[in-house]
């Protein structure tokens, strides 16, 4: 109750900071029920597109538990690596991680919600990790990590068994990539990388499904055609 006696008027229901606006919103729930969900595509050379891809081969990359892909940001708290945001594009050179980039965009987007990716890929393991990235590109060339999700392939189906998958055989994963909230400039771009580790916040996967011995190479295939469409699904304020 204020000095005067007039009660303060009633909270949001939901307050949430947009980054890359640098201002605090309210929404009546979360996510907002404004927000719609749009697909950007994986295609060859790189992209990512709203138009679904057309047939390309598959784009591949080795991934060495004995040298993973390590942690850089991310949202949590850590006094072993750095929290929150940070530029990830060092990470995104590595010859174990496969990036996909929008054109520069004509004017701001809000990407307001929770983040999704459908996966297609294959692996010469029985068992392997696929970690996927979201990224805010400037136009100086940083790549702002925003939101990453990460699944172990024996448990792709959240409702059913651990089961190990086969050398070489084509499968779709689906993985939460929590949520986020930031507004893209224009002249920014979209980036979405995939690797196959986040170490040491994420256990390493040896490649071995369970057998006892030294970590082994395998050998990744990520898939971007019309049978097999990996793509994001964006939460996205009109």
């Amino acid at each position: 109750m204020r000095s005067d006696g007039v009660p303060p008027p009633p909270l949001p229901r939901v307050t949430y900071y947009l980054m890359g606006a640098g201002e605090w919103c309210a929404a009546d729930d979360w996510p907002p029920p404004r927000m719609q969900v749009r697909e950007l595509f994986l295609a060859g050379g790189g992209r990512l597109s709203e138009v679904p891809p057309e047939r390309s081969q598959p784009d591949t990359y080795v991934f060495d538990p004995t040298n993973p892909t390590p942690t850089v940001a991310g949202s949590y708290v850590s006094s072993v690596y750095r929290p929150g945001s940070g530029d990830v594009s060092g990470i995104q050179a590595r010859p174990d991680v496969v990036v996909y980039t929008t054109e520069p965009l004509a004017r701001p987007l809000d990407v307001v919600g929770p983040l999704r990716f459908v996966l297609y890929a294959s692996s010469t393991a029985r068992d392997t990790d696929f970690a996927v990235r979201l990224s805010d590109v400037f136009p100086d060339g940083r790549a702002i990590q925003l939101q990453n999700g990460i699944i172990r392939a024996r448990y792709r189906d959240p409702d059913g068994p651990a089961e190990l998958i086969q050398p070489d055989r084509v499968y779709r994963f689906e993985i939460d990539m929590w949520a986020t909230a930031n507004r893209f400039q224009a002249g920014h771009r979209l980036r979405v990388d995939i690797s196959s580790a986040d170490f040491p916040r994420f256990d390493r996967n040896a490649n071995l499904g369970g057998v006892e011995g030294p970590p082994a190479s395998a050998r990744q295939r990520i898939f971007h055609d019309p049978e097999t469409p990996s793509h994001l699904l964006l939460p996205v304020l009109p």
